[in-house]
Formats: C-alpha cells, structure tokens, sequence
C-alpha cells in the first residue's frame, strides 16, 4: 500500500513540477503566468527585469543588460491539435509592430520552449507560426534565441515572417552561446563564470585597486 502511494504522489509531483498539466482557461492568468516564467527565465540569463506601469504599454516586460534597454511583448500558445503553433500578434489597435516593442517571446508550454523573435522578423504580420520539430522552419534560428537580449545581434531575415513555404525554409543558425563565453575559444563556460571572469578582468585594471597605491 505504501509503495502505490509513493508512486501516486511522484506521479503527481512530476505533473505539477512540468509544464504538462498546465491548462490555464482565463486568457488574462495565462498570460500574467506566462510573463512570469520569462522574468524568471531572464533573470537565469542574467538579464534585469522590469515591468511598466500599467497596461497602456504595448510591450509586457523590459529587460536590461549592459545598460541597453529592450521591450519584450510576452506571449503563450497550448496545445494544438494541427502541425505547428500558430501565435497572434495582433490588438485591436492593429498588428504588432517594432515601433511598439524590440522582440516578442513566445512560449510553447506543453513543449517547455521559448521562442525569442525580434520585432523586424514579424513587423506586418498579424500572426506567426511555429514548427518546433522542423529545423528548417523559418523561426528554428529563434528557439532559446536569450543571446539576442544579452547583446548578440540577430540572424539575418531572408525573407518575411510567416508560415514556412516549402523550398523557403533558411539553414538552421549554428549553436548559440552567450557572448562572453568567447573569453577562452573552444571552452563553453556558464554565465557565472564568464561574469566571475570579467569581474576579476575589472579589478585587475582598475589602477586603485594595484599595490602601492
């Protein structure tokens, strides 16, 4: 008896500590929840988080690195019972556009998944939609894309956003790691470490800090 409740509960734990379970109705908790598993997932990155007053704002989240500002519409999408995920970006105000916000994130939540998709890829369209499974769709180069809100400029566009054509499709973007991991080629380090790495870097240089002064 003892080991089949154990085994409810872990069965239960592993339900409640994924994404799997997770069927939030009311557009506006999901929403407010999804803005707060990207704060939590910036913050990982390294990323200082703020929120706008309000709701006038067309963007959900600012986020800073480096002194340099960036507004980030929040958006989610469930299950979907077609091949792929299709994502609005549009208000009542009309399509989002990059004079509105920098990037729009959109997450996949059964699937755990973030998609980082800067304002120029999408500016137009009222909606996106997302292939997780095929490398060659035209967002792949965005899925964990947190390099672009860290400071590394974006892939270059080919061609509009939107639903991938066949024979359309760009050539997966080369494995992505943060910017200041390049301090030792060939050794990937955490973001940790490549902060430790430039903190010390800091204090080396800094005249004040050198003996005799």
């Amino acid at each position: 008896m003892a080991a089949f409740f154990c085994a409810h509960f872990r069965a239960r734990q592993d339900k409640f500590m994924s994404n799997q379970g997770i069927d939030i109705q009311h557009p506006k908790l999901r929403g407010e929840w999804a803005e707060l598993r990207f704060m939590a997932r910036a913050a990982e990155h390294g990323l200082r988080v703020s929120k706008p007053f309000g709701d006038c704002a067309r963007y959900d989240v600012a986020v800073e690195a480096g002194g340099r500002f960036l507004r980030v519409q929040v958006k989610s999408v469930g299950r979907n019972p077609e091949y792929g995920y299709r994502c609005n970006l549009i208000t009542a105000a009309g399509p989002y556009t990059a004079k509105d916000m920098d990037f729009v994130a959109i997450y996949v939540i059964h699937l755990e998944l973030w998609y980082i998709i800067p304002g120029k890829a999408f500016e137009g369209h009222s909606s996106v939609k997302l292939y997780p499974d095929n490398q060659r769709s035209k967002f792949d180069k965005y899925k964990e894309a947190w390099d672009l809100l860290c400071g590394e400029p974006a892939p270059p566009e080919s061609a509009a956003a939107g639903e991938a054509a066949p024979g359309d499709e760009e050539t997966p973007a080369p494995p992505r790691r943060h910017p200041e991991a390049t301090l030792h080629p060939g050794h990937p380090m955490s973001y940790a470490e490549a902060r430790m790495l430039k903190i010390r870097d800091h204090l080396r240089s800094n005249p004040y800090l050198k003996r005799g002064r």
